[in-house]
């Protein structure tokens, strides 16, 4: 649940027939390079045999299949999302099911953490889905929020590892991008926001931290080259970007002389007052 089925008029990364198994390698793409620091993070919070997690926006699964081997059979995984397509071969204590986290209820207290990725700054309904998180979670137990940063200091960073006209192209796509999903109800700004957030919702905050890989171009992590495959007509069609522009754009993220940081990611933790 990691990563972001949610609803559709707000959200440009559905199934569509036209795009093959794009968005299928691109979740997984970011769930390689954005899986090792939420393990991390989970660890750090004392994840352990025994164990109920709750998994909110599961993607391709893979942080639920990793929780599910930390907490062993003893204890459970919940892991929910909106497309349940990616969600195969999960081990037998990963229980999920499709679940819309803004309109569907979440039993009270009943999880010792709770994950989600990428998924509350698409949503309208952001802090009624926070509230149902923060109060799905046990007294003293954690909740988990990362979301990407997509302010203009961040796509700064994103762009400083390039020669000057790469890096104008690649602060050109990233703003594009930051653009076309500002115009469907995404507030790309929102992670910076988190620490407040997670207080409204009742939480004690706890800690944070802002992290992201490197890439190389042409690796196997290619998310920011499929990310511009999978929305290149959405973004033709609003003007933001053309064809050409996108073409050099996934040149130079095939370039293996090429380095980028696909978006920063904002990670916060919180606990629920015992």
């Amino acid at each position: 649940m990691t990563t972001t089925s949610v609803r559709t008029e707000t959200y440009l990364f559905e199934r569509r027939s036209d795009l093959g198994d794009l968005e299928s390698r691109r979740l997984h793409a970011l769930a390689a390079l954005f899986d090792p620091a939420t393990r991390r993070l989970l660890t750090q919070l004392g994840v352990t045999r025994g164990w109920r997690c709750l998994e909110v926006a599961a993607g391709t699964g893979s942080v639920a299949a990793w929780l599910a081997g930390q907490v062993g059979p003893e204890g459970e995984v919940f892991a929910t999302d909106i497309d349940l397509t990616h969600l195969v071969g999960l081990p037998p204590n990963v229980t999920y099911a499709q679940h819309d986290i803004v309109s569907d209820s979440l039993p009270e207290g009943a999880f010792d953490v709770v994950h989600t990725r990428l998924l509350l700054e698409h949503l309208s309904g952001r802090e009624t889905a926070l509230d149902r998180m923060a109060s799905a979670v046990r007294p003293g137990g954690y909740v988990l929020v990362e979301e990407a940063e997509m302010s203009p200091q961040a796509l700064d960073l994103i762009t400083r590892y390039h020669a000057p006209a790469a890096r104008a192209l690649g602060d050109k796509g990233l703003r594009a991008i930051a653009g076309l999903l500002g115009a469907v109800g995404a507030d790309m700004g929102y992670a910076s926001t988190l620490p407040g957030a997670v207080r409204r919702a009742g939480l004690e905050l706890v800690g944070g931290e802002i992290h992201s890989p490197m890439v190389r171009g042409g690796g196997v992590q290619d998310f920011g080259r499929l990310t511009f495959m999978v929305l290149r007509e959405p973004l033709v069609a609003s003007g933001l970007m053309t064809h050409d522009e996108i073409d050099a754009f996934l040149r130079m993220t095939l370039d293996p002389e090429s380095q980028y940081v696909p978006f920063v990611m904002t990670s916060v933790w919180a606990r629920r007052p015992a």
